[in-house]
């Protein structure tokens, strides 16, 4: 069998013209590795960037729209969307106009987040390792929808004032709910069932007046 024929190849000369044992000390190491040569190598993963986030995300849109939108188009949608996922959310709220727009511990840039996380490295080297370079604070200006911000006042990983920053730059009706010692994730851990309130409050003003 196959390991018996790579044992065979492992035979050494004991300097005496005589084969030496068939299975060497280290040749089952050889067999081993020899054995793991052989498994497929597995292809990387491509990593995503934001123009391949964003063409997935208007095709989900369009899907939407397909099947829940109104006759005029994108009525009765509202985009959400929570951390990275608010950038994608703004975006999306920038070329369509929906009945509203939530999103979640937004950031002002992924450029300006890295440099909080990161006050150290110079910038030339984080725009060097930053492929999707998302900018919400260019894009917020441009919403046409209403807009409602969500952030813990305890977030550890986008400060409140980039979501801050991001509601006053919207100028469109809008709403703020900040949730007292929430972290970035356990703001409907925090808040309970209030956090809930607030969204299907908002969801209810986004649909009553458009």
């Amino acid at each position: 069998d196959v390991y018996k024929r790579q044992a065979r190849r492992c035979r050494h000369d004991d300097g005496r013209g005589s084969a030496g044992p068939r299975t060497p000390p280290d040749g089952w190491a050889q067999i081993a590795a020899w054995t793991a040569a052989k498994k497929p190598k597995k292809r990387p993963k491509k990593k995503k960037t934001k123009k391949e986030d964003e063409e997935t995300a208007e095709a989900a849109v369009e899907f939407a729209i397909d099947k829940v939108g109104s006759e005029g188009g994108t009525q009765n949608l509202v985009f959400f969307g929570r951390s990275i996922g608010s950038a994608v959310a703004l975006k999306m709220a920038s070329i369509y106009d929906v009945d509203g727009v939530i999103i979640e511990a937004p950031f002002t840039s992924t450029l300006a987040l890295a440099k909080i996380h990161y006050p150290y490295v110079p910038e030339f080297l984080v725009k060097l390792f930053i492929r999707a370079r998302y900018d919400s604070d260019t894009v917020a200006g441009t919403l046409n929808s209403p807009l409602m911000v969500i952030h813990g006042t305890n977030d550890s990983i986008v400060p409140i004032e980039m979501g801050e920053r991001i509601y006053d730059l919207a100028d469109v009706k809008k709403y703020f709910y900040s949730v007292e010692g929430a972290d970035h994730n356990n703001t409907h851990l925090i808040a309970g069932e209030s956090y809930f309130e607030n969204i299907r409050a908002n969801l209810q003003a986004f649909m009553e007046n458009p």
